[in-house]
């Protein structure tokens, strides 16, 4: 496998993680919102 395909592979698994993080933060300063 090239390393080009191998650096687009990491670097996609890294904007899910920080998209899953972003939106993990975000769901949880609704919920905050909703039972204060």
């Amino acid at each position: 496998m090239p390393p080009g395909c191998q650096g687009g592979e990491n670097l996609d698994s890294d904007y899910k993680k920080m998209y899953n993080y972003l939106w993990e933060k975000i769901e949880f300063d609704i919920w905050q919102q909703v039972f204060i």
